[in-house]
């Protein structure tokens, strides 16, 4: 794929116009017209300003891979900044406001419930205590080999409350 059949491709999955586009970039729609109808690459001078509004890389831009494949998108994290591309500057700001609220109250969440560490399991058998509706309770001992053997399936209708 052509730089410029990979910059046609990107530009239609991202929803903008061209006048959009135009309007963001800079370039001129004349410009973009005579991309599409003569099959020429953008010249490089406009690869940066093209993928930042497209919301890629340059490399992905140019040769279809991101340099830093363990930071590249995941097709829904593609799909939000082709969708952030698509709002005016109102739309935006609302969007990073929440997103800024969202990222306070996760922080106080973990303020206030910090993480419990995972208690990992020696050889020691462990005593589970077993209860159900109707029956007796009981102590069960179990090790690590026994608690990786152990699949569990409850089905509990509405009105049982635990």
């Amino acid at each position: 794929m052509t730089i410029n059949e990979r910059f046609f491709y990107i530009f239609s999955k991202s929803g903008l116009t061209q006048k959009d586009f135009c309007n963001k970039t800079g370039i001129n729609e004349k410009t973009v017209s005579a991309w599409k109808s003569r099959k020429s690459d953008p010249p490089s001078s406009s690869l940066s300003t093209i993928a930042d509004c497209l919301g890629v890389s340059i490399s992905m831009l140019t040769t279809g891979k991101d340099i830093h494949e363990s930071q590249s998108l995941k097709n829904d994290e593609t799909e939000l900044l082709l969708n952030y591309n698509k709002l005016d500057t109102r739309g935006q700001y609302k969007l990073h406001t929440v997103i800024y609220e969202e990222l306070d109250r996760m922080s106080n969440d973990a303020k206030k419930h910090p993480p419990q560490k995972e208690q990992v399991l020696d050889d020691s058998p462990v005593t589970l205590t077993v209860a159900a509706r109707g029956s007796d309770i009981k102590n069960v001992a179990l090790t690590k080999d026994s608690i990786s053997k152990i699949k569990t399936t409850a089905v509990l209708s509405d009105e049982d409350d635990l």
